[in-house]
């Protein structure tokens, strides 16, 4: 009973571990690449697909992830400095007509295939409201604090072994 429960404790801390890595991973690599990013909608225009504050994570538009651009592809693009997250409704020879799921009406212009900055992917739910927190004052003394508090543990632990007179070991 004692070894089955060990046991289940090795294999969840391995799972854990899997998942946390592939993750970190993950978001390591998209950082990095130029064709995988994310983006924070401003809106509501895209509700119920996107909501505001969620975490929208786009790959290239040719990218294997991606696929092809044709109606209901959502897509995110760049005019006049404003990145916007909407739906394709329309393709045409060389251009996108698209339209937020929440509006009534199409988009005023269409997107040319230049500026578009990447196809959806994926989301994650409200961690957009977390990445602004962290890019707040208040979210980075958040994190400053407890790293202080722990290298202080660390120090204050490694001074104590430090102060502490050795152990003479005697084998017989």
């Amino acid at each position: 009973m004692i070894k089955a429960r060990v046991l289940n404790k090795k294999v969840l801390s391995f799972l854990v571990y899997v998942i946390l890595t592939l993750s970190i991973s993950g978001f390591a690599f998209m950082h990095f690449s130029s064709s995988y990013n994310t983006w924070i909608p401003v809106s509501e225009s895209m509700v119920p697909a996107i909501n505001k504050g969620d975490m929208v994570i786009t790959g290239p538009v040719d990218g294997i992830f991606s696929g092809n651009i044709e109606n209901g592809t959502i897509i995110t693009y760049e005019r006049d400095e404003i990145t916007v997250t909407h739906r394709v409704i329309a393709v045409h020879s060389d251009t996108f007509e698209t339209k937020g799921d929440a509006s009534e009406d199409p988009d005023l212009f269409p997107v040319s295939i230049s500026e578009i900055k990447g196809v959806y992917l994926f989301k994650i739910p409200y961690a957009g409201y977390i990445r602004d927190f962290l890019n707040s004052e208040p979210g980075l003394l958040t994190l400053i604090f407890p790293i202080i508090a722990l290298a202080i543990m660390i120090l204050k632990d490694m001074v104590k072994e430090a102060r502490r007179p050795a152990e003479i070991q005697v084998n017989l």
